[in-house]
């Protein structure tokens, strides 16, 4: 068997005596560490390679709000507050409807300027509304005055007559 010359442990430094020609480390402690450090490093140099950043979390040189490189309007202020505002608010702000069990679908978050790109941090701009008071307050109804509707049966010709189910409801009858 053959004798082999001491060697300095890769992690702690000190010198050991190794039990293979490989051995790079005096004990599993070190190896354990030595390992992890070497993993990271490894890690490092493929995200150095590929163009990433290295040494950072995600999102870590960004910023956040309007100190962030990509910060254009703050609507995502908005969007991304929506749970703790509905918590926050809880009532209709026109009927006081509670709308804490409300699904998605029943709620909006309506800006009291009607400046959809005013969103400030502490949210004195929103107020949550239930659907309906949210189309009173933009009189969404005004909408549909002097709307005309089409009829989905095309068979007849304008000046034609009417087929007699349609005639029947245009006349206020009921169908039997």
């Amino acid at each position: 068997m053959r004798k082999l010359k001491s060697k300095t442990c890769l992690n702690c430094g000190i010198l050991y005596i190794p039990t293979g020609s490989c051995s790079k480390v005096c004990s599993t402690s070190c190896y354990t560490s030595y390992s992890k450090d070497r993993r990271k490093e490894q890690l490092w140099g493929y995200r150095r390679r590929q163009g990433k950043q290295v040494g950072v979390g995600s999102g870590g040189t960004t910023g956040s709000g309007k100190n962030n490189v990509m910060y254009k309007h703050g609507l995502g202020v908005c969007q991304n507050n929506r749970a703790n505002i509905k918590n926050a608010q809880r009532y209709c702000g026109h009927c006081s409807k509670d709308l804490i069990d409300a699904t998605h679908y029943q709620w909006v978050i309506h800006h009291k300027d009607h400046n959809k790109y005013n969103n400030p941090e502490d949210g004195s701009n929103w107020i949550l509304l239930c659907k309906r008071c949210h189309q009173v307050e933009h009189q969404c109804w005004k909408n549909y005055e002097g709307a005309t509707t089409r009829s989905k049966d095309r068979s007849y010709q304008e000046g034609s007559e009417m087929p007699s189910t349609q005639a029947s409801i245009a006349a206020g009858s009921e169908i039997v």
